[in-house]
């Protein structure tokens, strides 16, 4: 037998099959398009800028505050309810959502080059307790809405407004760990928690800088008889409130 015909066949027949495999693994859609008909959890992703684009269309401008924001409005529980003739439907939970708030949402399956306005239902609203924000306290009404979407792997346009900022903000989200059923995550609702988000904001570089100018400001109009530490902690505390509230209205 002439070994060189057969190391040929042997390589072609190699590169044959890796062809196949290929063409095999591009063919085949995703696991988030090939899900039978029942209920799968998923982790809700926001994001404050178009994770296809990668810019923000919120009219802030502001990334860093804006993550921080998105985090602290939607909570990553969800499912999603897929059905025989192929239609889906998102359940998703947002933290702050009072029964009157404006809240939109649109889908795109093409990367953001298109957008389909989508309708929601409000499924279910819980009053978790009270949460501390800027100095104040509020009820934590937790709303869970539900909407249609093309596919598990769009992406969502979220808008609602915000009485802080009195504007409209814009953000996105995207959904991942996709696994069978309806977990607890979804089933134990969870109260608003700001403390990290208002630690965050507290810590970041221009409210740092605009504490320096106000401190600097109070210590020149100091007078000389000294102040008393509870007086010193509560107009700190108040100036720290002014600035986060300042930020959010950027």
């Amino acid at each position: 037998m002439n070994v060189k015909y057969v190391r040929k066949s042997v390589s072609l027949a190699l590169a044959v099959i890796a062809v196949l495999v290929a063409a095999i693994i591009f063919a085949m859609p995703s696991y988030a398009e090939n899900l039978s008909p029942g209920l799968y959890s998923v982790k809700v992703v926001p994001v404050y800028n178009n994770p296809d684009t990668g810019k923000a269309e919120d009219v802030g401008q502001n990334p860093g505050i804006g993550q921080m924001m998105v985090e602290a409005q939607v909570q990553n529980a969800g499912y999603i309810e897929v059905y025989e003739d192929g239609s889906m439907y998102l359940n998703t939970r947002w933290n702050l959502a009072e029964p009157t708030i404006y809240a939109g949402f649109a889908t795109s399956s093409d990367g953001s080059k298109t957008w389909q306005q989508r309708q929601f239902d409000v499924t279910r609203q819980v009053e978790a307790g009270n949460y501390e924000f800027a100095g104040n306290n509020f009820d934590a009404v937790v709303t869970d809405f539900r909407l249609p979407i093309g596919s598990a792997n769009d992406t969502i346009r979220c808008t609602n407004w915000v009485d802080a900022m009195a504007r409209e903000c814009i953000w996105y989200c995207y959904l991942t760990d996709i696994r069978p059923g309806v977990d607890d995550t979804w089933n134990i609702v969870k109260k608003p928690n700001m403390a990290d988000y208002t630690n965050n904001l507290s810590d970041s570089k221009s409210v740092e800088t605009e504490e320096k100018t106000v401190s600097n400001k109070d210590e020149e109009k100091e007078e000389e008889i000294p102040e008393k530490e509870e007086d010193k902690k509560e107009k700190k505390d108040n100036e720290k409130k002014k600035i986060i509230l300042k930020l959010l209205k950027k």
